[in-house]
């Protein structure tokens, strides 16, 4: 790890325990959102570069507790939730608001970036959403399918309802 991950004493302070450092990055491609986490972004970056060339790195960011801050995160954003990582807003003015918050974190101060995701979470209205599925002992991608409001994932009720035709 880097010299970046060294706790700061007021973490208690804010109920943020200083371990499991690593990067939560975004990614653009075409009209989707990638939300994941890594240990090395450097490696990370350009894995997706293999297999995403096109991509846009929107950023990459230190947080202690990486993992669970991916995992609230994506479900705070569980309504864009599309497949896998992947997010797409069709049009919400959510995603701008997003991507400039989430640019706004820090390139390096892991400590300032895991005490103001707090504040991130808490204004949106995306902590809720971590309550919800908490609350409904779900796995989490049962919340997410239950949750996307994406159309991809809307079946007509009448084509799945009506008998079948006979040809």
């Amino acid at each position: 790890m880097s010299h970046l991950f060294v706790p700061n004493q007021s973490l208690s302070n804010f109920g943020v325990e200083p371990k499991d450092p690593g990067y939560i990055y975004v990614l653009h491609a075409s009209s989707r959102l990638k939300i994941g986490r890594s240990i090395n972004k450097q490696t990370r970056i350009k894995q997706a570069k293999t297999w995403l060339p096109e991509c846009e790195v929107i950023g990459v960011k230190p947080f202690w507790n990486h993992k669970s801050i991916e995992k609230y995160l994506q479900l705070g954003m569980v309504r864009f939730w599309v497949t896998g990582e992947w997010y797409e807003f069709e049009g919400d003015e959510f995603e701008d608001w997003f991507l400039t918050e989430f640019q706004a974190f820090s390139e390096t101060d892991i400590n300032k970036n895991s005490i103001d995701f707090i504040y991130f979470m808490n204004s949106t209205g995306m902590s809720e959403l971590t309550l919800e599925f908490s609350e409904r002992k779900s796995s989490k991608l049962g919340f997410q399918r239950e949750e996307s409001t994406h159309s991809s994932h809307h079946v007509d009720q009448n084509r799945c309802n009506s008998p079948k035709e006979k040809p």
